[in-house]
């Protein structure tokens, strides 16, 4: 049976390479393909006689992308107390959310030269500018997070997220491999979104080495319409690049072609950015050249209920002036500074703690709050977090006083942190609809956008303190409760 199944799929490889255009490459993709598909049957076949049937399902996604071994159950954990390490990293499904749990993936490249020639900078130059996060200032990419669920599949959706999380250069390199592979049909759906997560990275951070024509390249390749699949979040992109006139010339007969595509997958979708796409969609429906209007009558004539709908679903984010996110975000940066002094404390920081110390307080003490100075307040508790991860790193013993101080300083670091991402998703998605809708962008929708990144940094920042704590509780089998998900807040 098992090699019946492989003949089948070497001629269904013969016929999809006769099908398609006869082009100088078909003979290597029709090798690529034959080869994975045989490949690939043959490992499937064998898993599928050698595991039981509750084991089949257990492991998809980025761990089979990584060839990540997610089966812990042979692993010995005798000696380690009820609640260790490992449990804590896993426990918090809320949390888990904002900080994915570290894997240990066994097939992340090593080899970052291919990112180094395409950005003309070194691995350590690129890992830094990433962290600075000083990208161009485009009104349909506030954030790479804007774009976390534009993917049509999941492995590179988990790596793209995986490298916003903690911007592991690893990551973006396994993206750039897949983008590069033959585009033969039984991979093309991971490949467009290779493509386009990696063109998204290059066109964001063209001002500090991304090159937006390659960006600009892939993306559009992503979406070309003669593939049988478009990808999704490319489709938007070129839509909205034409129909705006963002760095090229307006067409909206071109525009509406992408964005059409787009809108009807958007249709079906609740994210946030499906929500940003199909206000766009709706507000081109109504331009007085739109060149399909007895194609969407229905929908046109349905258009201001159905954008009315939608701005109803961010009512919530839509009540908050900019004013009040600025006072929100200083108030949450100043409520981490007080956690880190907190931790400092507990682990014994010494003279970095005293000099933490000053300046938060002195920028605490600041009668008014301004995108300076919340910007400052941020950015210092992010340098003295890295101090502190590394002292966590090399904690070997704490007393029973300690430890009950550390679990009670890091149930508020995860209450917080799951606070301050919540804000700051939110708000990108607002903006975004603002700008999709268009809205005017509040007082300065910039310099808010500028604020929200920030925060996201800041979330990093807190994750990686929370994986200190977590590496320090597995590293000396103490046991550290996490924070309860019914005492979160979703704002402040």
């Amino acid at each position: 049976m098992k090699y019946q199944v492989i003949m089948l799929s070497l001629v269904f490889c013969i016929l999809l390479g006769v099908s398609r255009s006869v082009d100088a490459g078909w003979l290597d993709d029709l090798k690529e393909s034959v080869e994975e598909a045989t490949t690939g049957l043959e490992k499937s076949i064998d898993g599928l006689q050698n595991e039981s049937p509750q084991e089949q399902d257990s492991d998809g996604g980025l761990g089979k992308l990584l060839g990540v071994d997610t089966d812990d159950a042979t692993s010995d954990n005798s000696s380690s107390p009820e609640k260790s390490g490992k449990d804590i990293a896993t426990s918090n499904a809320a949390i888990n959310f904002f900080c994915p749990p570290k894997k240990a993936p066994k097939k992340l490249p090593t080899d970052m030269s291919g990112l180094e020639r395409d950005f003309g900078k070194s691995s350590d130059e690129l890992a830094a500018m990433f962290r600075e996060d000083n990208q161009t200032r485009l009104p349909f990419i506030l954030g790479l997070e804007q774009y976390a669920d534009a993917f049509d599949g999941p492995e590179i959706k988990e790596a793209y997220n995986h490298f916003l999380n903690g911007y592991d250069l690893g990551y973006l390199a396994l993206i750039r491999e897949y983008s590069l592979k033959k585009d033969h049909r039984l991979t093309w759906v991971r490949k467009a979104d290779a493509l386009f997560a990696y063109g998204l990275v290059h066109v964001y951070y063209q001002n500090v080495g991304g090159n937006a024509a390659k960006g600009y390249k892939l993306i559009r390749r992503a979406a070309d319409p003669k593939f049988d699949h478009t990808q999704y979040g490319a489709t938007y992109i070129e839509g909205t690049r034409r129909y705006n006139g963002y760095d090229m010339e307006v067409n909206l007969g071109t525009a509406s072609r992408y964005m059409g595509d787009a809108y009807k997958r958007a249709s079906n979708r609740s994210d946030n950015l499906a929500l940003i796409i199909q206000a766009e969609f709706l507000r081109m429906v109504k331009e007085p050249d739109f060149p399909y209007k007895k194609l969407y009558a229905d929908l046109l004539e349905a258009s201001d209920s159905m954008r009315q709908t939608l701005e109803q679903q961010y009512s919530a984010s839509a009540r908050s002036a900019n004013p009040v996110i600025l006072e929100k975000s200083r108030k949450l940066a100043v409520m981490r500074n007080d956690l880190l002094l907190e931790i400092g404390t507990i682990a014994g920081m010494g003279k970095d703690l005293e000099e933490f110390k000053v300046r938060a307080k002195q920028l605490k003490a600041e009668s008014k709050s301004s995108n300076s100075i919340v910007e400052e307040t941020i950015i210092l508790g992010d340098g003295f977090s890295e101090k502190l991860k590394t002292r966590l790193g090399t904690l070997e013993k704490m007393d029973e006083q300690g430890l009950a101080k550390l679990e009670t300083v890091h149930q508020g670091n995860e209450k917080l942190l799951y606070t301050t991402a919540k804000l700051a998703v939110g708000w990108f998605s607002y903006q975004g609809f603002q700008v999709a809708s268009g809205i005017s962008g509040g007082l300065n929708m910039f310099e808010t956008v500028e604020i929200l990144r920030n925060l996201d940094g800041m979330t990093n920042r807190m994750c990686e303190v929370r994986d200190a704590i977590i590496g320090f509780a597995k590293r000396t089998e103490v046991a550290i409760d996490s924070a309860k998900t019914d005492e979160f807040q979703d704002d402040i």
